[in-house]
């Protein structure tokens, strides 16, 4: 099943204002992925007004996220707090493509 077929819920979240003025407005897509996949998908953008979209693709397993709720709280926290350190070094060039692997169990390109 492709992912614009899953149902989809959008998550918005606080701008993140850096100390140099940079702002970037943060939302985010969770795709409600089948019973047959053993994770939640959950794809960030970063909009800035004049340096466009930077994304982030964050992977969740279903065993450390049971649930949609779950997803939501999990995506909020710890994946969040990261997309926003990395925001901070971002510039007018973009930013380099990193993968973000944690402990807990979700992982993170972008």
């Amino acid at each position: 099943m492709r992912y614009a077929q899953m149902p989809q819920h959008q998550l918005t979240y606080s701008p993140l204002r850096r100390s140099d003025g940079e702002t970037f407005l943060i939302s985010a897509t969770l795709y409600e992925t089948p019973p047959t996949m053993n994770y939640w998908r959950v794809h960030f953008v970063a909009a800035h007004a004049q340096w466009g979209d930077i994304h982030f693709n964050l992977f969740i397993p279903k065993s450390l996220a049971p649930t949609l709720a779950h997803a939501k709280a999990l995506a909020g926290a710890d994946p969040l707090s990261q997309i926003r350190a990395e925001l901070q070094t971002a510039t007018s060039a973009g930013r380099d493509l990193n993968w973000f692997p944690s402990i807990d169990g979700w992982h993170m390109v972008g």
